[in-house]
């Protein structure tokens, strides 16, 4: 096996057609990142804990970010010393955006690397252009860069920096591609200790002996030393300890051997992880030992994060050790079959090809021009609409900077830069917390919250119905970029949060736009700049339901009086015309009429008094303020409500797909 490191150490690595493939695949992939954040389909989980941590590092602190339970460090979880490397770039520009950027831009620098191996072990540069090509367009590397920010996604194009270095013997810039590698995150220890074992089969021991011993104490040192030094006196959370991280992404590991089914998804998952590469990788099996160390636990995962999903950040690792043992496979070949081996390197990239068009997202997929539910220019991958543009100006204005917050799931990833950022829903550990104790717990570190009642997005894997070919074997995906991790969503996400700040004597709504709600302190709200929220019981019978709203709800009066200013107060009465239950997720939003994201929802029925719990015959006064967005001109305009049914994927746009009955006007407003 010796003979593998005898060619010629010094091989060009730049190469036009290499230049375009980089640039071409990383740009794309930045683009796609970027509209995915810019249409509020990134979370906090994981892109706004990582841009928190790195903005911490610029105010001097170590990678700070906030979980349930208050404050803690990037060091006590994952260990991805790298990010602070990132701090000085991120204070140029500290915006998420920046950080997905990079993470695409040094995805594609990876190719150099690869063509220079490629180069000088195949010696036939369109061969190795076309593992540059299995390299850019492989499935899990791809579907990395698009999910989010991630330590083990910046440790793909290092280590084959490494590899690159260690091929032509450059043993000083191997041992810093090899640290560099290692800081992004304590588990590339484990392939990178597989890989010295590899190397020390291989023949090359003094180096192997290295590497495995490295890859080791550093996977020690951070497992055992610097995550309890960073976990605080009471520990953290659970998989702030070494224990704890086995159990939250290895606790029901048993139940996978006894539960009927379980297996069948995670074959699949390591189909599309391994199979992409096989052509060439079955001829160097043993090069892929670094590969399934990574990859054969990610696909057991199962626990408090069940991360086995191909569009996990967790496979990134797999990628450079496939890429360098399809480089052995063709190098094999070659010797073998010197006539037709490049037929197998063109083979290998088609299928690459093949399987990135069906599984990825991207514009080379026919599903991203489809775009059905969660691909493409869909709302909920990388469609930007409307509101999302109004979410930006609205959150500039409305939340200062800096400032400790809470804000819905979405919203958050756009309010990073801040020593306290809580999401208002427990997590992990925290899931059987009742959601008005623990708000009330992180209401007592911050100074403003910020929800959303529209709350537009529903994970697509959630919704088979939505498929067209539903009951039959199907054309579309279920799965698409989207969000991966549980997120339930669901115009009603925020609503428990909703009802707790309404409820709450020390916070009150100071600005509402399009469903967006601004909570700041009682103590700092000026006289009447409050928006006045109520719902209950009216002691009288019904006279005469006005409007009909399907077969569950009627409209048996509404007023609009005119307070200062934009400011008006709406009065509604209503009645349910039959028993509602669970099963009736309704909810009512007036609208200007002609006027785009300028919806106002009834807060007073969504959250302090839900139609699920109204008794038939029984009047329901609601009254709430609103106030017209400063944008929208003088004049005159209608006002209308509809009543729209929450369980609708679709339900935070209200429009005819989830609206009961139809839109009715119900006054006039003067806009001064």
């Amino acid at each position: 096996m010796r003979r593998y490191w005898s060619y010629s150490r010094k091989v060009a690595c730049l190469d036009g057609w290499v230049i375009l493939f980089a640039v071409g695949a990383g740009g794309t992939l930045a683009w796609l990142s970027v509209a995915r954040y810019l249409s509020y389909n990134t979370g906090m989980l994981d892109l706004g804990n990582m841009a928190q941590a790195i903005w911490s590092a610029t105010q001097g602190e170590p990678l700070v970010f906030t979980v349930d339970s208050g404050n803690l460090s990037r060091l006590a979880f994952h260990v991805e010393i790298a990010y602070l490397l990132l701090a000085p770039l991120y204070a140029l520009w500290p915006s998420p955006m920046f950080l997905l950027i990079l993470q695409a831009g040094l995805y594609a620098a990876g190719s150099f690397p690869v063509y220079s191996l490629g180069q000088r072990h195949l010696g036939h540069r369109w061969s190795a252009r076309c593992i540059v090509l299995c390299y850019l367009l492989y499935p899990v590397a791809q579907t990395s860069v698009l999910f989010d920010l991630h330590g083990d996604t910046l440790a793909m194009p290092l280590l084959l920096f490494a590899l690159e270095a260690l091929d032509r013997d450059a043993s000083g810039w191997y041992s810093v591609w090899l640290v560099l590698s290692l800081s992004c995150k304590a588990y590339v220890g484990v392939p990178v200790s597989v890989l010295g074992v590899t190397l020390w089969l291989s023949g090359r021991r003094r180096t192997g002996a290295f590497t495995a011993i490295l890859g080791a104490l550093w996977l020690i040192v951070a497992m055992i030393v610097v995550r309890p030094l960073f976990a605080g006196i009471d520990g953290g959370p659970a998989e702030a300890t070494a224990s704890g991280y086995l159990q939250v992404y290895f606790g029901e590991l048993a139940s996978l051997l006894v539960e009927p089914g379980a297996l069948v998804p995670r074959l699949l998952t390591g189909f599309i992880v391994f199979l992409p590469s096989l052509w060439l990788t079955r001829k160097a099996m043993v090069w892929l030992l670094p590969a399934l160390s990574v990859g054969l636990p990610a696909l057991a995962a199962g626990g408090a994060v069940t991360a086995y999903d191909y569009r996990f950040h967790h496979y990134a690792l797999v990628v450079p050790f496939v890429v360098f043992a399809s480089i052995r496979g063709a190098e094999v070949l070659r010797a073998r079959k010197p006539g037709t081996w490049v037929l197998d390197v063109l083979m290998q990239t088609s299928i690459v090809g093949l399987c990135s068009l069906l599984l990825v997202d991207t514009p080379l997929s026919p599903y991203y021009w489809a775009s059905p539910p969660g691909w493409g220019r869909d709302v909920w991958a990388y469609g930007i609409t409307a509101r999302d543009g109004v979410k930006d100006a609205w959150l500039a204005d409305s939340v200062p900077d800096g400032e400790p917050a809470m804000a819905s799931f979405f919203l958050a990833a756009h309010l990073t830069n801040r020593s306290l950022l809580f999401l208002p829903q427990p997590r992990q550990e925290w899931q059987k917390r009742d959601v008005h104790v623990l708000i009330e717990e992180r209401l007592r570190g911050v100074e403003h919250v910020v929800l959303d009642a529209l709350f537009d997005y529903t994970p697509p894997s959630t919704i088979p119905r939505l498929d067209p070919f539903a009951g039959r074997v199907s054309l579309w995906p279920t799965t698409g970029p989207g969000h991966p991790q549980p997120v339930p969503g669901g115009v009603f996400f925020d609503r428990a949060a909703i009802a707790a700040m309404l409820r709450n004597p020390d916070f009150v709504l100071l600005d509402a736009r399009d469903g967006l709600l601004y909570f700041g302190r009682r103590s700092v709200a000026s006289d009447g700049i409050a928006l006045f929220q109520t719902a209950r019981l009216v002691p009288k019978s019904v006279l005469r339901v006005q409007v009909r709203f399907s077969d569950s709800l009627g409209l048996v009066s509404a007023d609009c009086v005119p307070l200062s200013g934009r400011r008006y107060r709406l009065e509604y009465e209503w009645v349910a015309l039959r028993a509602l239950g669970p099963d009736s997720p309704y909810f009512a939003v007036s609208r200007i009429g002609g006027v785009d994201d300028a919806r106002f929802v009834h807060l007073p029925s969504l959250a302090l008094y839900p139609v699920a719990s109204w008794s038939p015959a029984r009047v329901v006064h609601e009254r709430f303020d609103i106030e017209v967005p400063r944008d929208v001109s003088p004049g005159t305009y209608q006002l209308s409500v509809a009543w729209y049914d929450g369980s609708q994927p679709y339900a935070g746009l209200t429009d005819t797909r989830s609206r009961l009955g139809d839109e009715v006007t119900v006054c006039d407003l003067w806009v001064e």
